[in-house]
């Protein structure tokens, strides 16, 4: 399996779920974009209120072990469709290796090629930044002034202006795109844990 393609998230968990977080991080440095499955019933809906739940319901909640606690997905991940969601483990074209950038784009020479007309040719460029040793580099998501624009958190971000990603927020590319986006270790929680029939 190549990074900086799509596959299935559950041929993806099939082959990768059984190695170590120390391999997993190895051969996946960067982040992943998954794309959920149907984007109505995963975005929430602007104004949507919360039901009211039942005084019942909310001790229910309570009932939790701290084992419990310490293994729940994150709430991104539990509304995923697994039978339907795709992931990309993304990576850099080799040409592009040593970089802190990955590009986006309609054009196939970028590294994350996205093969639809509401995409832009060179659309958007994910930066990482390393502030420390030892810690976790931060990404950043930058348009290039694209035509249909780049969200996240369902915000559009100008272009040319760096955004700080944060761990499972949505990042929207073009009108057909949505994705949450995870950094590895989060991910790597994820297909580790996740209850699926493969």
């Amino acid at each position: 399996m190549e990074q900086g393609l799509e596959y299935p998230l559950k041929d993806f968990m099939a082959r990768y779920r059984s190695l170590s977080e120390e391999e997993f991080l190895h051969r996946f440095p960067l982040p992943f974009l998954v794309i959920p499955g149907e984007k109505h019933k995963i975005a929430p809906k602007l104004g949507e209120e919360k039901k009211n739940a039942s005084l019942k319901d909310n001790l229910k909640t309570m009932e939790f072990s701290l084992s419990d606690l310490a293994n729940a997905l994150p709430t991104t991940f539990q509304k995923v469709d697994m039978e339907n969601a795709v992931v990309f483990p993304l990576a850099q074209k080799e040409e592009n290796r040593g970089k802190k950038i990955l590009k986006i784009g309609r054009d196939p020479s970028n590294d994350l090629f996205l093969d639809d007309p509401e995409v832009s040719t060179y659309h958007a460029s994910l930066i990482w930044k390393e502030n420390l040793p030892m810690v976790e580099p931060c990404f950043y998501i930058m348009d290039h002034g694209s035509t249909n624009g780049t969200y996240v958190d369902s915000l559009g971000i100008q272009p040319h202006k760096e955004i700080l990603l944060k761990d499972q927020c949505t990042v929207e590319i073009g009108m057909n795109f949505f994705f949450i986006f995870y950094h590895p270790d989060t991910f790597y929680f994820c297909v580790s844990r996740a209850k699926i029939d493969l």
